[in-house]
């Protein structure tokens, strides 16, 4: 039976549209290109907007890239529910989700409250699939707790696309020279972005947007997300004027990276993965539960967002971008992936068929490599006089208190 893809515009169809119509075009974030351009080279299928599943054959299957829709935003209930009205009235036997995620500040403050609409869906998703793909344990969690148990953490389809095959094991001590940055606009973390802007004002680094429509369109928007202590308003905005991109085309966006940076920090998950393209080295700064639980998931260094104060420099955040345990376990993760695919009958593509040999490294063994790494690095920053030993205390257990947690949850639920 037939596969569709639920999918926004592809980047040839965002060409002859204005900054504001091509955000609202991609979900308001240009990082969703990532994600759909993997789902859109990934897996075999016609592509279909949301105005043609009324046409669609109701014993097809209907492939779904809804990200961040569990969500507590009364907006993201209200499209939630259209969307779910449409998939009852066609009678859609088969649905599949992939690479979902659910929102919350933080892994410490619990699961988000959550509307009745988007767990509606969620369980009707559930009862029409084999599994759902959720994008780390954090979300496998809350669907459990709402007594949805077909589900499989695969982190992000973006991460599975071809990429150099770890060229930077370890980023060494050279301190790069090109830097570029990107931010999530939130309120919660303004000291601690006043002090990475400083830093990338100071460096002349790029700053690559993804959300943001003020350095191009609404800078009287900027002083209410964003100001530094570590220079003037102007020199800051004068900046932002002149360093601020932003990319809707994939392949533009990691040839930028390739020709012109050395290092990136960011906040921002698929800037992240955009620069894992190019095999330039980056730097996660976890913020809240979904860059958690994806970075946790793959391995990845990072560091938390409301930390980075406590650098001097971006030298000192390059010796922390040690992505070997990602690189370890990621054949182990993309073979999983490709199962999850399979299981749920939807068919790779061309070169994607020939499904990753099963990595020696499992997803317990490489989380804990990865924390073992970072627990390195903290010891680094300590030696280095840069941290105290009571802070080094304070990061551990932060570092390990989730997995505490999720092995308590996991022993309640048996």
């Amino acid at each position: 039976m037939a596969v569709y893809k639920l999918l926004s515009q592809s980047p040839a169809q965002l060409t002859q549209l204005s900054l504001d119509q091509k955000l609202t075009a991609v979900g308001f974030n240009s990082g969703n290109l990532l994600f759909e351009e993997a789902v859109r080279a990934q897996i075999e299928g016609e592509e279909i907007s949301r105005a043609q599943i009324r046409d669609i054959d109701p014993a097809s299957t209907l492939v779904m890239c809804l990200a961040n829709y569990i969500s507590p935003s009364d907006r993201a209930a209200d499209a939630i529910a259209g969307l779910c009205k449409e998939i009852e009235s066609r009678k859609l036997e088969k649905l599949v989700l992939v690479g979902v995620g659910a929102q919350q500040d933080g892994f410490e403050f619990g699961f988000p409250d959550i509307p009745k609409e988007i767990q509606y869906f969620t369980r009707l998703v559930s009862e029409r699939t084999t599994s759902i793909g959720v994008r780390g344990y954090f979300t496998a969690d809350l669907l459990s707790s709402w007594g949805i148990k077909n589900v499989k953490v695969i982190g992000c389809p973006s991460v599975y696309q071809p990429m150099p095959d770890g060229p930077f094991d370890e980023a060494g001590d050279n301190a790069p020279s090109r830097i570029a940055i990107g931010c999530t606009l939130t309120g919660h973390f303004r000291d601690s972005l006043s002090r990475l802007l400083g830093l990338a004002v100071a460096s002349d680094a790029a700053y690559i947007a993804q959300t943001e429509r003020f350095p191009f369109l609404e800078m009287h928007a900027f002083e209410s997300h964003y100001y530094s202590l570590q220079c003037k308003h102007d020199v800051l905005d004068q900046w932002f004027k002149r360093r601020a991109k932003i990319f809707f085309d994939v392949n533009e966006w990691v040839e930028y990276y390739r020709q012109h940076v050395d290092f990136y920090v960011s906040s921002r998950f698929h800037g992240v993965v955009a620069a894992l393209y190019a095999g330039v080295p980056s730097l996660p700064m976890v913020f809240d539960s979904r860059t958690r639980e994806l970075v946790e998931f793959f391995g990845m260094p990072y560091i938390f967002l409301k930390d980075v104060d406590q650098f001097a420099d971006f030298g000192q955040l390059y010796r922390l971008a040690d992505f070997s345990a990602f690189f370890a376990a990621l054949p182990h993760k993309r073979a999983s992936y490709h199962q999850f695919l399979k299981e749920n009958g939807l068919t790779l593509h061309g070169a994607m068929s020939e499904a990753a040999r099963p990595g020696q490294v499992t997803d317990d063994c490489g989380a804990m490599s990865v924390r073992l790494k970072t627990l390195a690095s903290y010891v680094d920053l300590v030696e280095a006089g840069v941290w105290s030993s009571a802070m080094l205390r304070d990061k551990v257990a932060t570092l390990f208190n989730h997995d505490r947690s999720r092995a308590q949850r996991a022993e309640h639920n048996v």
